[in-house]
């Protein structure tokens, strides 16, 4: 994770997700409110923005219930080991 941002992401209704430090995360095609509430707009962005938010309890789980004991974890932190890999770039 030492390229992404840190902290929180906040939805701006200009069409930009900024950083909780200011920095630019990314923008989308909407530039109003009005746009942002059109189709599955808004779901996406939330979505988006909670992002470094599910990174860090994924971790979390992962370190709580995962462990060592791969050969013996249940599914759910095989899941979540997956798509902690997906999120940081893994192939």
């Amino acid at each position: 994770m030492n390229n992404l941002t840190t902290g929180t992401w906040a939805i701006c209704y200009d069409g930009k997700i900024d950083a909780s430090d200011g920095k630019f995360v990314c923008s989308f095609r909407w530039s109003s409110f009005k746009e942002f509430n059109e189709g599955n707009n808004a779901e996406i962005a939330r979505l988006i923005a909670a992002s470094p938010d599910i990174l860090k309890s994924l971790k979390v789980l992962v370190e709580a219930y995962g462990g060592d004991r791969r050969d013996r974890e249940p599914p759910m932190i095989k899941d979540a080991r997956a798509a902690i890999a997906k999120a940081e770039g893994a192939k």
